[in-house]
């Protein structure tokens, strides 16, 4: 059996909700998740991501290094919610999902809330990390998140360039 999405290959798990745009110049693949298979064995996690142009949420075990590894689109547009503590990790698309763990506290981040609610709904006013309750954590937009021996690591992978402003007269541009 197969969830949608899901692709398994001798060590690897890898499980794409999204679609990755530009699938016909990255090589073979029959789902997103076998190509990221093929360009996570080829390239390594965080160079895969630089190559794929889509709106995604993807996790990668990797069984033989024990590494899980997590990542979101570059604009952040699927989600994904994580909980981590010292005895265990687990990740979803959805918060709710994680508040049915044991150990796992519902309560509600005052602070996210006031943020949200005093930025008239905008999410971009709140720290990108933090979400609506106290024990769960947000993977930001264009970040991955390496998971080994219970020890986590997230970093950015990708950034808007900061280009300069062009000089050319009007019609030279147009």
């Amino acid at each position: 059996w197969s969830a949608p999405g899901t692709f398994r290959r001798g060590h690897l798990i890898v499980v794409v909700d999204g679609c990755i745009y530009n699938r016909e110049e990255l090589g073979p693949g029959r789902t997103d998740s076998e190509l990221l298979a093929n360009l996570y064995l080829e390239y390594g996690f965080e160079a895969a991501l630089n190559r794929i142009n889509g709106d995604f949420a993807v996790s990668l075990y990797d069984q033989d290094t024990g590494a899980l590894w997590l990542a979101r689109d570059r604009f952040g547009l699927k989600p994904l919610y994580y909980v981590s503590q010292p005895e265990s990790f687990a990740f979803a698309s959805r918060p709710g999902a994680l508040l049915t763990l044991p150990r796992v506290n519902g309560a509600v981040s005052r602070e996210f809330v006031s943020l949200f609610a005093a930025s008239h709904y905008r999410y971009f006013d709140n720290r990108p990390e933090r979400s609506p309750f106290e024990d769960v954590a947000q993977l930001p937009a264009a970040h991955l998140l390496k998971v080994v021996d219970g020890q986590v690591r997230m970093t950015r992978y990708w950034s808007l360039l900061d280009l300069p402003d062009m000089a050319e007269p009007a019609d030279a541009l147009a």
